[in-house]
């Protein structure tokens, strides 16, 4: 198993909740919290996955991006169609 390096993963956590408030303070713009988020989460978050990137094959590049990205995405497509049926009927 890979050793961890803590700080980048404690930088990544402050920074995943920062977006998360930032986005779930849209509609409050004005506010001085979402002004003061907007300054740093997202050049945060980019600063440390690059500086985590390793240059992989194109073809691992696409199948780990099916992998970890689309397929929960369909996944969650999915239940979503299927409650809103149920919802509906």
């Amino acid at each position: 198993m890979k050793k961890r390096i803590e700080w980048i993963d404690i930088a990544r956590g402050i920074t995943m909740i920062s977006v998360v408030i930032g986005h779930s303070l849209y509609g409050y713009n004005n506010g001085l919290l979402s002004h003061f988020i907007y300054t740093f989460h997202m050049p945060i978050f980019f600063i440390l996955t690059g500086y985590l990137y390793k240059k992989k094959r194109y073809v691992d590049e696409l199948r780990s991006t099916s992998r970890n990205l689309l397929l929960p995405y369909y996944f969650t497509g999915l239940i979503m169609v299927v409650v809103y049926l149920l919802a509906t009927t």
